[in-house]
């Protein structure tokens, strides 16, 4: 082997299974960026800590109106249940970002990697990012979400992405055909309703819906 082909070999990145890391998450780095991390993290906690505080005047008030009646008891619960749920679900996105080690892709898989627990992965072409930016999700101020198409609830992972400073679109163009080719044989259902919210999906994905369609026609033909 020659030494060309050794320096080749060697200046590959390669993961915990030997797969080569075609693209890895990044972000630009500025004094903005980490005053910015330092900014959203406070945010995440007073938020968190708001939440608390306001389910114990609530649940408090609450208590201190009903006459303990049976089903004064069973609204009480239930209003406790909600409140619990809520905090307990926003303080299981800041453990679940914590927990994220990195996010890479190979040329089958985008991984995402974490400290504790398996690792997350989805096959590659069957994803794509959204940002959470509209003013109901402010709690979750600078939040990305990787979903499956189709499965947006149930196959999907979200991550702090501060400033949106990140190489995205650069993964973005390396899977454009593998992307074009899944949403070729997705369900129908799924794939109208991704086509109709996709102009307002941010980071925008550039994909060529007539192609899709060409080749949906061609798979259906057969």
């Amino acid at each position: 082997m020659s030494e060309k082909q050794l320096n080749n070999i060697e200046s590959k990145k390669l993961d915990s299974n030997d797969d080569e890391i075609i693209w890895e998450l990044q972000y630009k780095k500025t004094p903005l960026l980490t005053l910015w991390i330092i900014v959203l993290w406070s945010f995440r906690v007073v938020v968190l800590c708001g939440f608390i505080w306001i389910f114990y005047i609530v649940i408090k008030k609450l208590y201190q109106s009903f006459d303990k009646g049976i089903w004064d008891i069973v609204l009480f619960g239930i209003i406790s249940l909600m409140f619990m749920a809520v905090a307990f679900g926003y303080g299981i996105s800041i453990i679940r970002t914590l927990n994220t080690k990195r996010i890479y892709a190979t040329s089958t898989n985008l991984v995402i990697e974490r400290f504790i627990g398996k690792d997350i992965k989805f096959e590659m072409g069957s994803f794509y990012f959204c940002d959470f930016s509209h003013t109901f999700t402010a709690i979750y101020a600078d939040s990305t979400t990787i979903s499956k198409f189709g499965e947006e609830v149930y196959s999907a992972y979200s991550f702090l992405d501060p400033l949106r400073s990140n190489n995205i679109q650069e993964l973005y163009a390396m899977i454009k055909p593998q992307t074009q080719e899944y949403l070729s044989k997705i369900d129908l259902g799924n794939y109208d309703f991704f086509k109709s919210r996709h102009s307002k999906i941010s980071p925008r994905f550039d994909l060529d819906f007539e192609k899709i369609d060409e080749l949906r026609k061609l798979h259906n033909a057969k």
